[in-house]
């Protein structure tokens, strides 16, 4: 059904549970799992853009990536971008993939099995460029 999962991660609990949703439903469906951490990147002329600072910003990323998915023992191609917006970003790499699905994470303020939609959620919601599944906290 889904052939190609993107699914936004970072080392919070909602980034994690993301990334245990979307392997659960990548080994049930065959499809391929694409884990993407968003680091903040402006891509114009600034502080970040000297001295190295936006290597050293997707250096960790990837580095923090790595460990996450590795510690989720899911098999994912991973992708590093860099945008001011984690949900553009998540929206960039999904269109960029021919995502047939984006999985993101419940906020933390929310109760233990449920869904309750953070700012990232709330924006990746807005205008997704395939179907969005929200994994519940927990």
């Amino acid at each position: 059904m889904f052939e190609k999962t993107v699914v936004g991660v970072d080392d919070r609990q909602g980034g994690r549970d993301a990334l245990a949703l979307a392997a659960m439903l990548t080994a049930v469906t065959g499809g391929e799992l694409v884990a993407v951490r968003a680091y903040p990147y402006e891509p114009r002329p600034s502080r970040a853009s000297v001295g190295g600072f936006e290597q050293d910003m997707r250096a960790d990323a990837t580095a923090e990536l790595d460990r996450i998915v590795a510690e989720s023992g899911a098999t994912a191609r991973r992708i590093v971008f860099g945008d001011t917006s984690p949900a553009r970003a998540l929206h960039h790499v999904a269109e960029e993939e021919q995502a047939d699905l984006l999985a993101v994470g419940s906020t933390h303020r929310g109760e233990l099995g449920r869904v309750l939609v953070g700012s990232v959620t709330a924006g990746v919601l807005h205008h997704a460029p395939c179907p969005v599944a929200v994994a519940p906290l927990g």
